[in-house]
């Protein structure tokens, strides 16, 4: 897909965790948020986890890293990033009409959503 980012150079393996740390965060509040499986947020960190094992030998750009495992964990529409420039390949989500507060009471139910 073409080349994205800043090859990291310097401390590329602390980097790559670092970044995986903040990505892990983000993807479980959206898998939250969005309300996926259980299983599916566990399928996703496990793989970012050894993708960030990868990551770090093979220094992968930081927007590499990012963009990839969105993509392949299949939350690309849903990722929520605060900073554009490390993740330009990230559009910034829509709103939808789901509210924050109801996910964060029932974290462990998909039940009751709203479509």
């Amino acid at each position: 897909n073409g080349q994205f980012g800043v090859i990291i150079t310097h401390n590329h393996a602390e980097d790559a965790l670092y970044v995986t740390r903040k990505l892990i965060q983000k993807i479980y509040a959206v898998s939250l948020q969005m309300k996926f499986a259980r299983l599916t947020c566990a399928a996703g960190l496990l793989s970012i986890h050894k993708f960030a094992q990868f990551s770090g030998s093979q220094m992968l750009s930081k927007t590499q890293l990012g963009c990839q495992i969105a993509k392949h964990r299949g939350l690309y529409h849903a990722f929520l990033c605060d900073n554009n420039e490390t993740f330009p390949c990230l559009p910034k989500p829509r709103e939808k009409n789901h509210s924050p507060i109801e996910s964060r009471q029932r974290p462990h139910k998909a039940t009751n959503s709203a479509t």
